[in-house]
């Protein structure tokens, strides 16, 4: 009983309290009790009085009722301070209790005597007293030892039922919390795990177990790394540790792993607690976070994303980038990205798809009744858990021989909402797509689509100040970037780079006999002849009016003279404009690297000396800027069929 926490000085006044009215079976055993002392005294009271707060309950009375009274107004607020027996002859000769209502009142007591109910860790509860209307010196047959041993008796029943009330008192609060704690659990949308230092678990809720593909008692006894990938193991060892030995209080985002191998991310918030053996414990509160994890990563892997596109990679690379994402938000799946914007389906980006998987694919794509298909037609999501078992989408050969079991394509659309492109989910086991995942994957979509229309929006930026408006060629400013390239690389491989300058020969004719519509449809089909008879790795410039610039790398006098010969012969057949006929001549100025410039505005320079020198020499040929190549400098001759008119001819 020492030992008892209920039985101490700051709970003892509110436990009394719990027994100002005795149950049926103490009154029985007090009133026994009192009744006995009576017989054995001789006096006309006995009772047993509990100390309140500031009351003294009187219970069990024999010669009197039961009832409550001020502290004040009795004789135990003197005798519970008395180490043992307390016994007053004639309380009416007592300064001390002589004003006492029991005693000048009717009822007019003269004699009391009682012994302290005290526990045996010191606590008073009460008294055991005996009262009488006559004056007197004892206790009669009973006398004090016998009046504390009756009193002894008292105590320990009243310490025996405090305990029993306390005791179910528990039970019941832990009936109570139990049933609680199993409620919650079972409706809550989050659950719990407790397990030891060691990371062993000894309970886990409903709820958390079946989240991630359990029953309880598949989990309880094992270990808690087993929820978590194994790089994570020690780190989790490490806190369980923490938790349970050190009460060190942890929060975090636990990647755990689904039965089935899925991740799942959930809020973990740990403490220390101590079970019903007074062992240490670790309680982890456990909330599943994946879909707000993967929505905020999500977020942030847009914004990467959208920074590579900044950097001006190519839609390639940023297409093949995002398509790595994938398995993050759809375990197990690669991804394809697919254009249906023209009239045959193609595959624009499949990095994790083997070169044996691609024309599979394809054929999937083409076949309207596959998933692919079928989304193009809906141009809506397309899912299937398991293709080779389906009977709503064809392509079950394709899959089988791409090795996919699984498939599902979400449109990409353009801002008008018509199909642009789909991204394509394939698994190779079967399994059926959760709402969760095409949520997030209908985001990743969206990402494309930013992506593509982002992406050419800036290509046709980049385009339009780089190249001419009107031929679509390089404008003076890639033409310089160009040009300083093909020199950089000439001069490391020991090579020379050819700038041709082309002027046609009184372009203003055309402008001014047929308009100048028709002037920019001859500008228009004079580009695209150029770019038909140059080679590839030349560059072919506009930089204003009829004037125009071709850069050879690596061309030598020979090889340019031969282009300049192309050229000319290319651009000599008569070019229909309307019910005019026009043929074109050229006069080209030739300036060559190492020889007439080492830069790009040196040999434009030389190659504009050129041309006008060619122009001097009668038009309709090309002249080189340095003479001392012994080739010649004249118009090449035309053929049989070819009339040589000076500048443009018309004909009707």
């Amino acid at each position: 009983m020492a030992n008892n926490p209920a039985l101490n000085e700051s709970h003892g006044q509110d436990l009394l309290q719990c027994f100002s009215e005795f149950d049926s079976r103490s009154m029985q055993l007090c009133q026994g009790i009192t009744s006995q002392i009576t017989k054995l005294t001789g006096a006309a009271v006995a009772s047993v009085g509990l100390m309140g707060k500031a009351t003294v309950h009187y219970r069990a009375a024999t010669g009197l009722p039961d009832r409550d009274m001020s502290t004040h107004e009795t004789f135990c607020a003197h005798a519970i301070k008395a180490s043992g027996l307390t016994l007053v002859s004639d309380a009416s000769q007592d300064a001390r209790f002589r004003e006492l209502e029991l005693v000048a009142g009717p009822s007019g007591i003269r004699f009391y005597a009682s012994a302290p109910l005290r526990t045996t860790d010191g606590l008073t509860l009460g008294t055991l007293c005996v009262l009488d209307r006559q004056p007197r010196h004892d206790l009669g047959a009973l006398g004090g030892d016998g009046l504390q041993q009756m009193a002894d008796l008292v105590t320990e029943h009243l310490e025996t039922r405090i305990l029993l009330n306390e005791a179910s008192g528990l039970r019941r609060l832990q009936t109570e919390h139990q049933q609680i704690f199993d409620a919650f659990a079972r409706t809550s949308h989050s659950g719990y795990a407790m397990f030891d230092a060691d990371g062993t678990i000894e309970r886990i809720s409903g709820f958390t177990s079946r989240l991630l593909g359990y029953a309880p008692e598949d989990l309880c006894g094992g270990s808690i790394t087993q929820l978590v990938p194994a790089k994570y193991a020690a780190i989790v060892l490490d806190q369980a540790r923490s938790v349970a030995s050190e009460g060190t209080t942890r929060s975090g985002v636990w990647k755990v792993v689904h039965r089935n191998g899925r991740p799942l991310y959930m809020q973990i918030s740990g403490e220390r607690i101590l079970n019903a053996a007074g062992e240490r414990l670790a309680f982890a509160s456990m909330t599943d976070v994946t879909a707000d994890y993967l929505r905020n990563r999500l977020r942030i892997d847009r914004a990467q994303i959208l920074e590579l596109l900044a950097r001006r990679l190519s839609l390639q690379a940023i297409m093949a980038e995002l398509l790595q994402l994938l398995p993050r938000y759809a375990p197990g799946a690669v991804g394809a990205l697919a254009d249906f914007d023209g009239d045959t389906p193609t595959v624009l980006s499949a990095p994790n798809v083997t070169q044996t998987q691609v024309m599979p694919l394809e054929e999937l794509l083409r076949s309207p009744d596959s998933p692919a298909g079928m989304m193009q037609i809906k141009n809506d999501v397309t899912a299937t858990p398991d293709l080779l078992s389906s009977r709503t989408y064809a392509g079950q050969d394709a899959a089988r021989r791409g090795g996919w079991r699984a498939m599902a394509w979400l449109p990409i659309r353009h801002p008008d909402g018509t199909l642009r492109a789909g991204l394509g989910v394939l698994r190779e086991t079967s399994a059926a797509l959760r709402q969760q995942e095409i949520n997030l994957l209908t985001e990743l979509a969206a990402v494309a689509a930013s992506v593509l229309e982002t992406g050419m929006l800036l290509d046709e930026m980049h385009f339009q100040a780089h190249h001419d408006a009107l031929t679509g060629l390089a404008n003076r400013r890639l033409l310089s970037k160009h040009t300083s390239q093909a020199l950089k690389a000439a001069a490391g491989a020991g090579k020379r780079v050819a700038l041709f300058m082309l002027d046609l020969d009184n372009f203003k004719t055309v402008n001014d006999t047929l308009g100048h519509n028709a002037g920019d449809e001859l500008l228009q089909q004079v580009a695209a002849r150029l770019t038909a008879c140059t080679r590839d790795g030349d560059t072919i410039a506009r930089l204003g009016g009829d004037e125009f610039v071709v850069v050879a790398p690596g061309a030598d006098e020979h090889i340019a003279a031969a282009l300049a010969e192309r050229m000319m012969h290319r651009l000599r057949p008569p070019v229909a404009l309307g019910r005019q006929s026009v043929s074109v001549r050229l006069s080209i100025g030739i300036a060559l690297s190492g020889t007439d410039g080492d830069c790009a505005h040196e040999l434009m320079t030389a190659a504009d000396a050129a041309m006008y020198a060619a122009k001097a020499k009668g038009r309709d040929c090309y002249h080189f800027r340095t003479q001392q190549t012994g080739l010649p400098v004249a118009t090449p001759v035309p053929t049989a069929d070819e009339p040589l008119p000076t500048g443009i001819g018309l004909s009707n």
